[in-house]
């Protein structure tokens, strides 16, 4: 589950991309989509100009071009839309409904299309990024004023709401490599040119007499390495979700659509587990990285928690836990209970492979070539033990090579730990032929108080018989994991060792309790 998958990532809701353009002092047009039009939606005429009166995605071509564009007419309500997110969306009926911006209220996901853009003024979006461009912009009657790249998702599919941000980013990401080109040497303008153009001779032509769309597209990517830059992107993101594409042959432009939500906080005492080699990610790291990245990354271990790594490094304790944010958010590593040999169990996750070949049999064989074959390694912690005895009953490894095998196992899911949980038990030696039983669930009688106090009398813990009867009364009516007692022993001023060695009074064990903590 750590390796991002190329299938969970792909725009499978992505349907189509067009790009809408518009002239200075003209209305705004149409200038390429793909995939094209089934030639059975093509108008019946006998003209060359039948491609002008058809429907794109199954909106009229002029309607779609006013919608993509709603600053162009400053009557428009959408007026404020240039130049920020704007989305809209079509159902069944062809009814259109206003923009889904940050602003607007959420609506629930239609049954037809849903278009995800990003309308763009190259003279507002040149003030913005005024900074980082070097040149002055190409000016001109014929230039191209705004333009607008437009993503079509298909409104029913189950991740159509989930990828929509994604495609308005990418949609914005290429408006500003459109606009840095088009203020550097008119790229645009003269795309749109190439494609008005192949418009017009292919209508012209002979092959325009019987036209169909494929052709017509061909004839497009031809001529624009626009078009063939906006048809690539389309099949990248469908493909795999991502795409990287030379713009205008000069501006590398990386583009994803991958869904990605922000890992959960993690605990304090939780530890931290890489999921790759320590060397391998200080490699990856940026140079201009934060030297307290590289302190977290070198000190992660699971058998530090978090809190430990706080006091180790002499960092904040929200640094630490937003640098082990960012680790998870990026794969690098995954947050799991502390580790120790002599507490924690591990038993077998459903998800474990049992075949004898396969890509992770393979890769745990060059990982560890001297011992046993994956599915017979798996089977020696299959039985819910303590790690130690693991170790000690199956491994002849020095205590790192066993290490390395129990984090290589975790990191790839294949074993889960058991959360451990305290219980009072009391000791039958206590209970005299008259005195009650035990409640489970109520106070504690006089014979076990009276036996309590002579064994902390026995161990030296005389004077704290109050906080001994308050430690088993909590484990009597809650269900509490090792770390968080050892955590409100601390706040009562107890120190983690006076718990564990009370476990003559209350012992822990693994089980799935009710309120698993921690």
């Amino acid at each position: 589950y750590m390796r991002a998958s190329a299938e969970a990532n792909r725009a499978e809701s992505l349907i189509g991309v067009a790009l809408v353009v518009q002239r200075v002092s003209q209305p705004p047009q149409l200038a390429f989509h793909y995939p094209p039009t089934p030639d059975s939606l093509l108008p019946s005429s006998s003209d060359g100009d039948r491609l002008r009166h058809y429907h794109v995605f199954e909106i009229n071509t002029h309607e779609f071009a006013r919608l993509a564009l709603p600053g162009v007419d400053r009557s428009c309500e959408h007026a404020q839309m240039i130049c920020r997110r704007f989305s809209w969306v079509i159902d069944d009926s062809n009814h259109w409904y206003h923009p889904l911006d940050a602003e607007a209220p959420k609506r629930k996901a239609y049954d037809h299309i849903r278009l995800e853009s990003f309308p763009c003024s190259i003279d507002t979006m040149f003030k913005m990024f005024r900074s980082e461009l070097a040149t002055e912009p190409v000016t001109g009657d014929a230039r191209v004023s705004s333009f607008n790249i437009v993503f079509v998702l298909d409104a029913s599919h189950e991740r159509t709401l989930r990828q929509a941000e994604a495609c308005f980013q990418v949609s914005a990401q290429l408006a500003k490599a459109t606009v840095v080109e088009e203020h550097r040497c008119g790229y645009l303008t003269a795309e749109v040119d190439k494609l008005d153009s192949a418009t017009r001779s292919f209508d012209d032509s002979d092959d325009g007499k019987g036209t169909t769309f494929a052709a017509l597209t061909d004839y497009w990517m031809q001529c624009s390495s626009l078009a063939q830059t906006l048809v690539t992107v389309y099949q990248e993101l469908r493909e795999t979700g991502s795409s990287s594409v030379l713009f205008n042959g000069c501006l590398l432009v990386h583009l994803s659509t991958a869904v990605t939500e922000e890992p959960p906080t993690p605990s304090s005492y939780q530890a931290l587990l890489l999921t790759c080699d320590e060397e391998q990610l200080q490699s990856e790291l940026p140079i201009d990285c934060a030297a307290a990245v590289r302190r977290v990354v070198h000190a992660a271990d699971p058998r530090r928690s978090l809190a430990d790594l706080v006091v180790t490094l002499g960092l904040p304790l929200q640094q630490v836990v937003n640098i082990a944010k960012h680790l998870i958010y990026w794969k690098k590593a995954i947050m799991v209970h502390k580790i120790s040999r002599h507490r924690t169990k591990v038993a077998l996750a459903s998800t474990a492979p049992l075949t004898w070949d396969g890509p992770d049999a393979e890769a745990f064989r060059v990982a560890f070539p001297r011992l046993p074959p994956l599915p017979e390694v798996l089977h020696m912690f299959s039985a819910g033990r303590l790690l130690k005895e693991v170790e000690e009953d199956y491994f002849r490894l020095e205590a790192a090579e066993f290490d390395k095998v129990v984090n290589w196992l975790l990191v790839r899911g294949f074993l889960e730990q058991l959360p451990a949980y305290y219980h009072y038990i009391p000791e039958d030696s206590w209970f005299g032929p008259g005195d009650p039983a035990p409640d489970p669930q109520g106070a504690l009688t006089n014979a076990e108080l009276t036996g309590m106090h002579k064994v902390l009398q026995a161990n030296g813990y005389a004077d704290d018989l109050q906080f001994a009867r308050w430690l088993v009364n909590t484990c009597k009516t809650k269900h509490l994991d090792v770390q968080t007692l050892e955590n409100l022993a601390r706040e009562r001023s107890k120190p983690e060792r006076f718990v564990r060695r009370c476990s003559f009074l209350v012992k822990y064990e693994c089980d799935a309790g009710p309120e698993q903590a921690g």
